[in-house]
């Protein structure tokens, strides 16, 4: 109460449950350095003892801690045929780009939702079959905790035809008015059999379809 200033005096500091220490410098202030690491109303108390001297005396006050905000990315990949696999990645940081662990991702390709996770570089892969030709839309989510804001992200992928091979098995020498048996197959490039697909055949200028 006489404003004698208090130097090399220790002092405790209670934030929420965890408790840490420091000394007043020659001016009587001191000063701690701590990480926020719960959201909402924190509570601080400075605590000094007292001694043979001096007797001992509290002060508290309170903060609030917002949610730290976040960014995820889809990185660029290449332009994918049809039935091809396709590997889509991204990273989820805080706008310090920090990492985020462990997170739950939810990655939708135009209507279809796919869940995967962080890993220990805040790294998310999803490995699945690029299914329909044309713009696809892809969107990587993030729904957010009680430390981290949501956040979303998308970009748009083109998915070509997938290239394809039909061949037409030999067929022996026939007489006029003879019936002849056309066969073959339709397969894609990668050997891939192509079930249930009309067939256009023609025969000099008759068209047939099967």
């Amino acid at each position: 109460t006489n404003g004698i200033i208090l130097k090399n005096k220790t002092i405790t500091i209670t934030v929420n449950s965890d408790t840490f220490t420091t000394t007043t410098n020659s001016q009587g202030r001191y000063t701690l350095k701590a990480t926020a690491n719960r959201t909402g109303t924190n509570t601080i108390q400075a605590t000094y003892a007292g001694d043979n001297y001096y007797i001992n005396t509290t002060s508290s006050t309170t903060i609030n801690v917002n949610k730290q905000n976040t960014k995820v990315t889809i990185n660029t990949m290449p332009t994918p045929t049809y039935n091809q696999t396709i590997t889509i990645t991204g990273t989820l940081t805080d706008i310090k780009n920090n990492a985020i662990t462990n997170a739950r991702i939810t990655v939708t390709i135009n209507d279809e939702e796919y869940e995967t996770s962080t890993d220990n570089l805040g790294t998310y892969t999803l490995t699945t079959t690029a299914t329909t030709t044309g713009q696809n839309n892809i969107t990587a989510t993030y729904p957010g905790n009680e430390n981290y804001t949501n956040t979303t992200s998308s970009m748009k992928i083109n998915v070509n035809k997938q290239n394809t091979k039909i061949t037409t098995s030999p067929i022996k020498d026939s007489t006029y008015k003879d019936n002849i048996t056309v066969t073959g197959t339709l397969e894609d490039i990668n050997g891939i059999v192509l079930e249930y697909k009309p067939i256009t055949i023609t025969i000099n200028n008759d068209t047939y379809e099967v």
